[in-house]
C-alpha cells in the first residue's frame, strides 16, 4: 500500500515503485512471479489479503501499522520486522518476525524533519527469505498462526474499541469536546 498519485508533490521520501521493481529485476535475475502495482482506489483491501498466501512487511519503523492488523482480520500469515508498533499485537507465537539490526537513518528514510541520531531497523534480507519459505514450505502452520493472531486481536482492535479509548481518555483528562 502506497501513494502512487503522480500530481502530489515529490519529497525526499518518495520513491519510484515501478523503477524500483524493474531495478530488483535487473539486480535478482531469476524467474520472478507476475508483479501487479495496482494504481486504483479499491473499496476493500480484504479479498487481496484472502488472496495472499501472506502479508510481508520487512518495515524498518512503524508506529501501530495497519496492514497486519488488516491481514490478521482476514487471517492472513503475517511476516514482519520484529521491531515497531505492531508488536503491540504480533508475537512469535501468532506471526514471523524478522530479524534485524538498528542502523542510522538517513534523510531519505525520515519524512520532514531531519534528526541526525535517528535510528531505523534493518530487517535481515536473509532471515526475511528464510521466513518466506517457510510460510511456503509449512503452510498448515502459517495459517494456525493466522488463526491464532485473529483470535488474540480480532475483538480487541475494532473502531468502537478505539473510539471508546478516545472518549475515555478525554474523559479521565478533563478536556472539553
Amino acid at each position: 500500500k502506497t501513494s502512487m498519485n503522480s500530481h502530489e508533490q515529490k519529497a525526499h521520501f518518495h520513491i519510484d515503485l515501478q523503477k524500483l521493481l524493474n531495478d530488483c529485476k535487473k539486480q535478482f535475475k531469476y524467474k520472478w512471479p507476475t508483479l501487479k502495482i495496482i494504481n486504483y482506489k479499491l473499496n476493500s483491501l480484504a479479498g487481496l489479503y484472502t488472496f495472499a498466501d501472506a502479508m510481508v512487511l520487512p518495515t524498518r519503523a512503524e508506529c501501530f501499522s495497519l496492514t497486519p492488523l488488516e491481514a490478521i482480520a482476514c487471517k492472513t500469515p503475517v511476516i514482519t520486522t520484529d521491531y515497531g508498533g505492531q508488536l503491540d499485537f504480533l508475537n512469535h507465537d501468532n506471526s514471523y518476525l524478522i530479524d534485524y539490526i538498528m542502523k542510522k537513518c538517513p534523510p531519505q528514510g525520515q519524512y520532514h524533519v531531519y534528526q541526525k541520531e535517528a535510528l531505523i531497523a534493518e530487517p535481515s534480507i536473509d532471515d526475511l527469505k528464510r521466513l518466506m519459505r517457510h510460510v511456503k514450505n509449512n503452510y498448515e502452520e502459517a495459517k494456525q498462526k493466522a488463526e491464532l493472531a485473529y483470535q488474540q486481536n480480532a475483538a480487541k482492535y475494532t473502531w468502537e474499541n478505539a473510539a471508546v479509548q478516545v472518549l475515555d481518555l478525554i474523559a479521565e483528562r478533563g478536556w472539553k469536546i
